[in-house]
């Protein structure tokens, strides 16, 4: 296969530095059972500039480890760098890819933006293998501390991400420009793009040559992967929420009928039927535009444009996530933003439903997951109660089990702390703990470091925490360990879906349960479960982005060199270990046995027994998540009573 790969026409480049003799070969690692989509995967990104587009949990980073690995046997004086959006998921795929590649630990470092800039150029001088966030990398490309002509080979994880003015992005154009040497780009993602044109701006972006994608249905990924049962559920607001949420309505209806009159909201005249992003056009697109328009001033026009999308936001809040969660978040935004404070502070109306809101949660109204009490805690939104009953029935089923886990995913942070609280009533059988992005500013709780992001997963592994309640931070790479069960306590879009549903059924079978605002959600889960289906069927159509394809990426490899590939174990070389001080310590270690090598994601999974596909689905490129067909069901169908026993299909009627 390496010579149908290299017999097409790239650009085969200087290949300054290139070892000949250890260029005679590709390594690959035979220390588990050799899978032939990861070997494939490894060969195609040796010699293309390539995007690997595989499912959460089937071995990224062993691919990205073995690449690695032979680019730094191949160029002996070279840098390898590897980027990823996160300092957590840095901190992770460092740590996984020395488990699984021989490269020594003392030619690897983690680099992050708190090291001093001298201190990085020193790190950068002494270690050829790099792991950062992109904007380290870019910042350090940008003021000569990282040399772009030293760079031989760059992994870019979650390459979805390289859109419009993202790091990756300004990386890897700094690098085209400026290293006249060549080198290799292996871009990884579970989830390429929302659509093939995202996907193929990717490639535009990132050079890419060449892409495998393989889904969980794929022939050659299907005796690996492990069964994924779903199901959605609906809830309908009613009495005193329905009523405030009408309330609400009724109170912004002016604002946007007033947009509407002046032909900037092409949708409706409610904030039931506008939509976020024709307010952000309005609002970046407008500024320059006429005095007027339709009697409305430049100054009203962005006045409205900005308080029409602090109210959707409310709105999407009361509506989705509770009371609690919109009480929360709207008394801290007015004093935060003055437009908004402005149109609410002094309607009757509005501070009329903030009393009613106090009323029904007296002391409760803010949540608040560390208050201890021994009341009955009022649920801010039906979903809370179908969480609480999966979640209460799913741990009494597996009680005997104490390795299970549960994560409810959300999307803001104040609706985690209301469901935190929720769930803390019901401990000891339930022990919930939050987990959010490091981000800061004015956010409700400041958010998490690394270090504590870095406790929460630790004790969710070793069972202090059996839920945890996060928001997107968690559905990106991260390994928290296994999940056998996945709440979705809100619609998102079809890369956030195809990720959460990724953080179960790794190495066991696992439920994914999604919980939907009756009116405002189904459509929203459904249109992701299409968008992804319709981006799968286009990458399957090499036509749909060949055209897209980078045409010059260098060989990196001398004409006259073919590579063979050479199957041996590979054990991890703990030779050294530096912190981010400078401090050094020797770590004279027995090499591990062939068992004793983690091979991460790559590492075999035992065939499970699994209900047969066409039992549950018969067809899973038409159902709702890509694998089994789940139709839509009112959260008053969730039985009282205890569940039945656990087997593969018991989540279906």
């Amino acid at each position: 296969m390496a010579s149908q790969l290299m017999s097409q026409q790239l650009n085969p480049g200087p290949c300054e530095g290139f070892d000949e003799f250890a260029g005679r070969r590709w390594i690959y690692p035979n220390n588990m059972p050799i899978r032939g989509y990861q070997k494939a995967a490894v060969e195609m990104a040796l010699f293309h500039n390539a995007m690997i587009v595989l499912p959460t949990g089937f071995g990224k980073t062993f691919i990205a480890a073995v690449v690695m690995y032979n680019f730094y046997n191949w160029y002996p004086h070279g840098k390898i760098i590897f980027v990823a959006p996160t300092r957590p998921l840095v901190a992770q795929q460092i740590n996984e890819c020395k488990k699984v590649s021989g490269i020594p630990s003392s030619a690897c470092i983690e680099i992050t933006g708190t090291t001093g800039a001298e201190k990085r150029r020193r790190f950068i001088e002494e270690r050829r293998v790099l792991f950062a966030t992109p904007q380290v990398i870019e910042n350090d490309l940008n003021n000569g501390i990282l040399p772009a002509d030293s760079v031989r080979c760059i992994v870019i994880d979650e390459a979805h991400k390289a859109q419009g003015n993202y790091s990756y992005v300004n990386i890897v154009r700094k690098l085209q420009e400026e290293n006249r040497d060549g080198f290799r780009i292996l871009a990884l993602s579970a989830t390429p793009g929302s659509d093939i044109q995202r996907v193929q701006q990717v490639m535009l972006n990132l050079y890419i040559n060449d892409i495998m994608f393989r889904t969980e249905t794929s022939i050659d990924l299907m005796q690996y992967r492990n069964t994924k049962c779903s199901r959605a559920w609906t809830v309908e607001l009613t009495g005193k929420h329905k009523d405030i949420v009408d309330r609400f309505i009724n109170l912004t209806d002016p604002l946007f009928k007033d947009l509407h009159r002046a032909g900037l909201t092409y949708n409706g005249d409610s904030i039931t039927r506008v939509a976020k992003f024709t307010l952000l056009k309005i609002f970046d697109g407008d500024r320059n535009g006429e005095p007027t328009r339709n009697g409305m001033t430049k100054g009203k026009l962005k006045f409205s444009a900005a308080v029409g999308i602090s109210l959707l936001h409310q709105f999407e809040l009361l509506t989705l996530y509770g009371l609690r969660t919109f009480y929360s978040s709207v008394t801290r935004t007015m004093t935060e933003n003055g437009k908004l404070r402005a149109f609410l502070a002094p309607k009757i109306e509005f501070e009329m439903i903030k009393r009613d809101i106090e009323t029904i949660f007296g002391e409760d109204v803010i949540p608040n997951p560390d208050k201890k009490s021994d009341k009955d805690l009022l649920l801010g939104h039906p979903k809370l109660a179908v969480a609480k009953d999966l979640l209460v029935k799913h741990f009494t089923v597996n009680q005997d089990k104490t390795e299970t886990r549960a994560i409810v995913f959300t999307k803001y942070r104040e609706s985690v702390m209301d469901i935190v609280q929720a769930l803390k009533r019901f401990d000891p059988l339930l022990k919930p703990a939050g987990f959010i992005g490091q981000s800061a500013g004015k956010q409700v709780s400041g958010g998490m470091n690394q270090k504590e992001q870095a406790k929460v997963i630790q004790d969710f592994k070793e069972g202090v925490y059996n839920t945890i309640v996060s928001t997107s931070v968690a559905e990106e790479g991260l390994d928290i360990g296994e999940v056998d069960l996945i709440i979705a306590y809100d619609t998102s879009s079809s890369i956030s879906t195809t990720q959460r549903r990724g953080r179960t059924g790794r190495k066991r079978s696992g439920d994914v349960h999604s919980i939907l605002t009756k009116g405002y959600e189904e459509k929203k889960l459904k249109r992701a479960g299409e968008e992804r289906r319709q981006v799968e069927d286009q990458l399957y159509k090499k036509e749909n982005y060949d055209s897209h394809r980078y045409r010059n990426a260098p060989r990196m490899v001398p004409r006259h060199i073919h590579p063979v590939c050479f199957e041996h174990k590979v054990f991890p070389v703990d030779d050294e270990e530096k912190t981010e001080n400078g401090s050094a310590s020797k770590a004279k270690r027995k090499r591990k046995t062939a068992n004793g090598v983690s091979l991460s994601e790559g590492k075999d999974k035992k065939d499970t027994s699994m209900c047969s596909i066409k039992k549950f689905c018969t067809n899973g490129r038409d159902s709702i998540d890509g694998v089994c067909e789940s139709s839509f069901k009112s959260a008053a169908d969730i039985p009282a009573c205890d569940w039945p026993d656990s087997s593969p299909d018991c989540l279906f009627d």
